[in-house]
């Protein structure tokens, strides 16, 4: 969970997995504990469950659903993420 200021507005940013299922939620929130966006990440059968692979798609997918985010916007919620993974890629 991380949170973020885009112009002059504060959403919160939570993630939830289920390892069993592949499955990787990101939901973004407001101020107001609105839900703005909420998307998934699934992974393949094939494929092993690795947390930041599907945080980093399923906060895209998020990101990408709100039409109202500009790219600088989007900018700034990666920079949070990044800066809250203590600037692990």
């Amino acid at each position: 969970m991380f949170q973020v200021s885009v112009n002059k507005q504060n959403y919160k940013v939570c993630f939830r997995k289920y390892r069993q299922l592949g499955i990787t939620t990101c939901a973004i929130y407001n101020t107001e504990h609105d839900l703005i966006a909420c998307e998934q990440a699934h992974c393949s059968i094939k494929d092993s469950f690795v947390r930041n692979t599907g945080r980093k798609v399923a906060l895209t997918r998020a990101l990408m659903s709100v039409q109202q985010f500009t790219k600088d916007d989007r900018s700034a919620f990666w920079s949070a993420y990044f800066k809250a993974r203590n600037g692990k890629f």
